[in-house]
C-alpha cells in the first residue's frame, strides 16, 4: 500500500502563551474544574499569578474585586493576600487582636464593616479594620451622631450610605415609633427617601410593652420587627419601601430577606410549619410564590433565621474590595428551639441558591422532595454561648465546657470543592444525599473573661474580623476585635 494513501492524524499543540489567554477568560470555578482533568492546565495555572489568584479564588469561594493597574496591590500581594485569607481563617488563627471599650446604652450590631451601636448621645459607628478594602487599624472611621429621643436600634447601608434609626415613643394611651432615615455621613434626609422619617402606631395588646424593636436594610425595603412582652406577648414585623414609605404589617414568625424584592417567612400551615417565598416588589401586595415544607418534628418549634452578612449581590465596581465572598454561594442557616427557652436547639443550613433551584420543581415542595439538599446540626451536647454568626459559607459560633473554665471560638466551614469533611458524624443529625455542603471543623480555645474580669458573652463576624463581646458594667462594653488577612511568605508563580 502506497504511504500516500495512509491515514494520518496530525495533532497540533497550542502553546502556553494561547491557552493562558484561553484559561483567563474561564470564571474562576471553569478554571479549577478544568485543571482538575488536565494536568497541563493544572501545571500552568500554579506557574501564572493570574491563573493561580483564579484558582483560589474558587478554592475559597470567593469572586475578584475591581482590578486596576493603576490602583490596588499587584497580583502578587493579592494572591497572598487571598491565600492568607483561605488558610487562616478555617483554622481560626488572626494576624491583628484589638481591644476597644463602647460606651453604650442599647443596641450593638455589626452590619458592612462597621459596628453600631445606641450611645448616650445617640448612635456611634465603629469602622473596622480590614486588608481586603486597605482599611489598616489606624485608617479607621470613627462617627458619633447625635440624635434625640433615645434611640432603640440602628440599622446600617454603607453601600447607600443609609443609617436608620429607631425610637419608641410612649404615651399613656398607644405606643409610636419614629424611624429616622438619613445619610449616614452627615445625618441629613436621604437623598432618595420623601421624608427624613416615617413613624406609625404600634398595636399592643394590653398589658403588653414594646422593649425590643429591631430593623434590617435590604436595597430600597425596611423590616422592624416588634418584640411585644407581658401578658400577651407576640411578634409584629413591617415591611416599608424607604423611598416611597409605603408599607404593610407582616403576622408571620420570621422573616429574611433574599433580595430587595424577595422575602423568605416561616409560616405554620395545617400541614405543619413551612418556608414561604414572597415577592414584596410591591410591599403593600406581597405576593407568595413558592412553598418548602419544613419536618413535622419542628412542628411545635421556635423557627428563626440567623442572617449572612456576606453580600447578597455583586459588590459595585467602585468599591476598594479585592475580593469579596460570592453572593451565589451564600449559606441560610436557620434554628429550631422546641420552647422559647429551650438551650437544645437544631440548625438547619443549605445553600440559599436551592430555593431557586430547577432540581426543585411546583410552587409547593414537599420536605422528603428537598432534604436530601439540606444538613441538620445537632447541638443538644453544645454548651453554646451566645449565638451563632454566619459569614458568606462559613459560621462561627461559642462554646465551653460544663464548667465554664474553658470556652472556645468554632468554625464551621463548608468551602466549595472540599473533597472529605474533617468533622464528627455525631454533631449532625441528617446530612442529605445530594447536599453540596461539606463541613471543615475547626476550634481555638480562648479565655472566658477579660483582663477586667468581664465574661465574654457573645461574637459577631465579617469576612476580616470575629469581634467578641463581654458582658456590660456601667454602661460599658469591653469589645476584642480579631482581624484575619495579614499575608506572611511568599510564593513560587510568576
Amino acid at each position: 500500500m502506497s504511504p500516500h494513501r495512509l491515514a494520518t492524524i496530525r495533532r497540533y499543540k497550542i502553546s502556553n502563551d494561547v491557552l493562558i489567554l484561553i484559561l483567563e477568560n474561564m470564571d474562576p470555578d471553569t478554571l479549577y474544574l478544568t485543571s482538575k482533568v488536565f494536568r497541563r492546565v493544572y501545571v500552568l495555572a500554579m506557574e501564572f499569578f493570574p491563573l493561580r489568584y483564579k484558582y483560589e479564588l474558587a478554592l475559597t469561594g470567593m469572586k475578584s474585586g475591581a482590578i486596576s493597574s493603576r490602583h490596588g496591590p499587584p497580583f502578587p500581594a493579592r494572591f497572598n493576600l487571598l491565600l492568607s485569607y483561605r488558610t487562616d481563617w478555617p483554622v481560626i488563627k488572626w494576624g491583628h487582636e484589638q481591644k476597644a471599650q463602647l460606651s453604650l446604652l442599647g443596641n450593638v450590631d455589626i452590619t458592612d464593616g462597621f459596628i453600631h451601636y445606641v450611645a448616650a448621645h445617640g448612635v456611634e459607628l465603629m469602622e473596622l479594620p480590614s486588608s481586603r478594602t486597605g482599611k489598616p487599624p489606624s485608617q479607621t472611621r470613627h462617627v458619633r451622631i447625635p440624635t434625640a429621643p433615645r434611640v432603640e436600634c440602628v440599622a446600617l447601608d454603607s453601600t447607600q450610605t443609609l443609617i436608620v434609626t429607631g425610637h419608641v415613643l410612649a404615651s399613656p394611651n398607644q405606643i409610636d415609633v419614629l424611624l429616622k432615615i438619613r445619610d449616614m455621613w452627615t445625618f441629613n434626609k436621604h437623598k432618595e427617601s420623601v421624608s427624613d422619617h416615617y413613624s406609625f402606631f404600634a398595636s399592643p395588646a394590653p398589658g403588653t410593652a414594646l422593649p425590643s424593636i429591631r430593623v434590617a436594610i435590604c436595597g430600597d425595603k425596611l423590616l422592624v420587627r416588634l418584640e411585644y412582652e407581658g401578658t400577651n406577648s407576640r411578634t409584629e414585623q413591617l415591611l416599608i419601601n424607604w423611598k416611597t414609605l409605603h408599607a404593610a404589617r407582616l403576622a408571620k414568625q420570621d422573616i429574611l430577606f433574599l433580595d430587595q424584592d424577595h422575602i423568605l417567612v416561616v409560616e405554620k400551615t395545617n400541614d405543619g410549619p413551612s418556608l414561604f417565598v414572597y415577592n414584596v416588589r410591591n410591599v403593600q401586595q406581597p405576593v407568595p410564590k413558592r412553598q418548602f415544607q419544613l419536618p413535622d418534628a419542628w412542628k411545635n418549634s421556635v423557627i428563626n433565621f440567623h442572617k449572612n452578612d456576606a453580600p447578597r449581590t455583586d459588590i459595585p465596581g467602585n468599591s476598594t474590595a479585592l475580593f469579596y465572598s460570592d453572593p451565589a454561594r451564600r449559606l441560610l442557616m436557620l434554628s429550631a428551639r422546641p420552647s422559647a427557652h429551650s438551650k437544645v436547639v437544631n440548625w438547619m443550613m443549605f445553600p440559599e441558591r436551592l430555593l431557586g433551584s430547577p432540581c426543585l420543581r411546583g410552587a409547593s415542595v414537599a420536605w422528603n422532595d428537598w432534604c436530601q439538599y439540606v444538613i441538620v446540626r445537632n447541638t443538644a451536647s453544645t454548651h453554646l454561648v451566645g449565638e451563632p454568626a454566619i459569614v458568606g459559607t462559613r459560621v462561627l459560633y461559642l462554646d465551653q465546657d460544663p464548667s465554664g473554665a474553658k470556652m472556645r471560638i468554632n468554625a464551621i466551614n463548608f468551602a466549595p470543592h472540599s473533597d472529605a469533611a474533617e468533622t464528627s458524624q455525631a454533631l449532625w443529625d441528617f446530612v442529605g444525599k445530594y447536599t453540596p455542603l461539606v463541613p471543615t471543623e475547626a476550634k481555638r480555645e480562648i479565655s472566658p473573661v477579660g483582663r477586667d474580669g468581664s465574661k465574654l458573652q457573645d461574637l459577631r463576624a465579617t469576612e476580616d474580623n470575629i469581634v467578641l463581646l463581654y458582658e456590660r458594667t456601667n454602661g460599658h462594653m469591653p469589645i476584642k476585635i480579631l482581624t484575619f488577612g495579614a499575608p506572611s511568605g511568599s510564593s513560587s508563580p510568576r
